[in-house]
């Protein structure tokens, strides 16, 4: 729970056994201060803390970060918000008999999300110490043991959103009702198998009939709507896995390449990517090598470093700017320990046959997967129709063209509208897909 940015510090929540506290994360020296107690649950009252005076409280990202935090964590799950907290949950709910809807979502999202934290830091509060330590790259990485646990976990987490769906089918979770999370939970495991493992034992821990003949016809839609060998741009699990799911159990439209933005700060995840798979009739390219963006290199790109570029008419060719970041270019880097990359301009652009596309930035830096998004763009986009499912890839919105289902990447889009997500639409395709190729029950 993010309460308030103060300077390089952000504010977060913790609920312990004992309580409710608030603990300070400081992104210069990347460490967090020992957490305060503030409402104390053995004597149900609120604790006097030494919070900062005259703090600049963001309202609007408090009040996001407390409602989703509230509904989704606070308010389901006993712990949460420190290194542990899963095994806390699991602990506290295995012990107990006949567990309420609530609770077994709660032992759920526990198990589902340790099982996570032994492979990334995908999730917040990994504890190092047990994670697996996997390579960056590479097939087949997981032990017979540590197969076995993470397998272990995601099953404990299916049994219970199992259970909790063939008792209650419309409880809610965050991204949808319980039904749906449980199939995504299926998938997001074949994918992190697909990842450190290998595609025979991802495909072998899917079972058939996931998910609802809707969201099937909801898949397969958006993916008709794409055209032969395209890339397809997601960013969240309701997207994402039933694409992944009709592509590798229905044998749907392999030939689609499914990006999911939201991962691309992974670097494992990057690079599988680039790998070969057996299904795909293409590999994603990229211009960066992953020697460019191993470990935590290139975690954040400065566009200005506080010098006068606004005047600046000049773009910068991303291409151009990709290589120098290889081959660490001193121009380039301005934290050299921590390889961040500083580009000095936030007009970006990139080439495309004879025409241009032109991104102006309003934020003075972007993240490592914002920049891989643009290079995968930049890389393919020759070769390769590219696609968003909604608006993942923003700073290419004013490029972006309704084309059924989806949106193209595209210089000249038709139609031209006033819309902040779009700038156009297809008319012709998106009649002929909605017309002859819309999949319903």
């Amino acid at each position: 729970m993010i309460c308030a940015r103060i300077k390089e510090q952000v504010i977060l929540g913790l609920l312990k056994k004992q309580g409710y506290y608030i603990q300070e994360y400081n992104y210069n020296t990347e460490d967090y201060e020992k957490p305060e107690l503030y409402w104390n649950a053995s004597t149900n009252a609120y604790q006097k803390i030494s919070f900062p005076s005259n703090t600049n409280v963001n309202t609007d990202l408090a009040n996001y970060h407390l409602n989703y935090y509230y509904n989704e964590m606070f308010n389901v799950l006993p712990y949460y918000g420190y290194v542990g907290w899963t095994k806390d949950v699991i602990t506290f709910l295995e012990q107990k008999t006949d567990l309420t809807d609530i609770e077994h979502y709660a032992l759920g999202r526990a198990y589902s999300i340790r099982s996570g934290h032994l492979l990334n830091n995908s999730y917040e509060f990994a504890n190092p110490k047990e994670q697996f330590n996997f390579l960056e790259s590479g097939e087949n990485q997981f032990t017979a043991n540590q197969l076995k646990t993470y397998k272990d976990y995601v099953e404990k987490a299916i049994k219970n959103y199992t259970i909790l769906c063939n008792k209650n089918p419309e409880f809610v979770t965050v991204v949808g009702n319980i039904c749906q999370k449980l199939s995504n939970e299926y998938v997001s495991a074949y994918l992190a198998l697909s990842i450190y493992q290998n595609e025979e034992e991802a495909a072998a821990f899917l079972p058939n009939n996931l998910y609802t003949d809707f969201i099937i016809d909801y898949a397969k839609n958006y993916l008709n709507s794409v055209e032969p060998n395209g890339i397809l741009f997601t960013t969240g699990d309701n997207d994402t896995f039933p694409f992944l799911y009709i592509q590798a159990s229905l044998k749907y439209r392999q030939d689609i390449t499914i990006v999911n933005t939201s991962l691309l700060n992974q670097n494992s995840y990057v690079n599988f990517l680039r790998r070969e798979h057996k299904a795909k009739s293409n590999l994603v390219k990229f211009t960066l090598t992953p020697q460019a963006y191993s470990n935590n290199n290139l975690e954040y790109i400065i566009l200005d470093d506080g010098k006068d570029i606004q005047n600046n008419a000049e773009y910068l060719n991303l291409k151009q700017a990709l290589r120098l970041i290889n081959v660490k270019d001193t121009s380039i880097f301005y934290r050299p320990q921590k390889q961040y990359a500083n580009l000095n301009n936030k007009k970006i652009a990139i080439t495309f046959k004879q025409d241009t596309l032109k991104l102006n930035y309003k934020d003075n830096y972007i993240i490592k997967g914002d920049l891989l998004a643009l290079d995968i763009i930049e890389s393919n986009i020759t070769t390769r129709p590219i696609y968003c499912t909604f608006n993942e890839v923003p700073i290419v919105s004013s490029y972006l063209e309704k084309t059924g289902f989806v949106s193209q990447i595209t210089p000249n889009p038709q139609n031209p509208i006033d819309d902040r997500y779009l700038a156009g639409i297809n008319a012709e395709k998106t009649y002929a897909i909605l017309v002859h190729e819309f999949q319903f029950h």
